[in-house]
């Protein structure tokens, strides 16, 4: 994981909860110009904070991925810095998208998890859509 750039594409949704309109900003993420993973991030605050609701999935063959599979995460804008936490399925909006592979709990994770943040950081980093969402107060 040495040189990680993305693109994006943002399309709004609604939310099923609150039936608010919101972002989704999704994209492939590539390692050294080669194809490593894919993402999806909602941005919506359904019920209190700034948050992406985020689903990373890594193809098998990347780095130690010996299957294809995704994490799950909830990137919170908490004032002054934004807070990753790792998310199980069942608690993931994207826990019904079979393209990403199978879910992780976050017990499963293991060694995986440091791939899984940094890819995170460089999605919230580079993605211009998800960064001003935010940064914004």
């Amino acid at each position: 994981m040495s040189d990680l750039t993305i693109d994006f594409q943002d399309v709004i949704e609604s939310c099923p909860h609150c039936e608010e309109r919101f972002t989704v900003s999704r994209g492939s993420v590539y390692d050294n110009g080669k194809g490593a993973s894919i993402y999806l991030a909602a941005l919506h605050e359904c019920g209190g904070f700034r948050t992406a609701h985020v689903a990373i999935a890594v193809k098998e063959g990347y780095g130690d991925f010996t299957e294809t599979c995704a994490a799950s995460l909830q990137i919170v804008n908490a004032g002054t810095e934004c807070q990753m936490a790792l998310v199980d399925p069942e608690y993931s909006p994207w826990k019904d998208l079979d393209y990403l592979g199978r879910l992780l709990y976050k017990e499963e994770l293991g060694s995986l998890k440091e791939a899984f943040f940094h890819i995170a950081d460089q999605i919230v980093t580079q993605n211009p859509t998800i960064n001003t969402y935010l940064s914004q107060e």
